[in-house]
């Protein structure tokens, strides 16, 4: 044995360390936007379904009555569009004010 003390980890072991917590959060970001995109397609799914279901029970009634239901279908799909760009205008917001930090 040398009475040397050891060194320890070369010095680029921080920078592993560095890449390694950069790469585990590059991979949390995309894991969180691959469910936020799954959770989309399946809501898009289910008003596409709903909206064909109302459209086409609205076909087979006579009258006023087969046009309030394509109403009601068509204003659930613009509140749905709303909320989601609601969403992104809350996103876009939080990001600019982390910006305007950064200045």
């Amino acid at each position: 044995m040398s009475a040397v003390a050891d060194p320890g980890p070369p010095p680029e072991a921080s920078g592993w360390e560095r890449l390694e917590e950069a790469a585990a959060r590059a991979a949390a970001s995309l894991a969180g936007w691959r469910r936020r995109a799954l959770e989309a397609e399946a809501e898009v799914a289910r008003l596409r379904s709903a909206l064909e279901s109302v459209a086409h029970g609205a076909a087979g009634e006579a009258g006023g009555e087969g046009e309030g239901v394509a109403l009601r279908a068509e204003n659930a799909v613009l509140q749905s569009r709303i909320g989601e760009a609601r969403t992104r205008v809350r996103g876009l917001i939080a990001r600019l004010a982390v910006l305007e930090a950064r200045r």
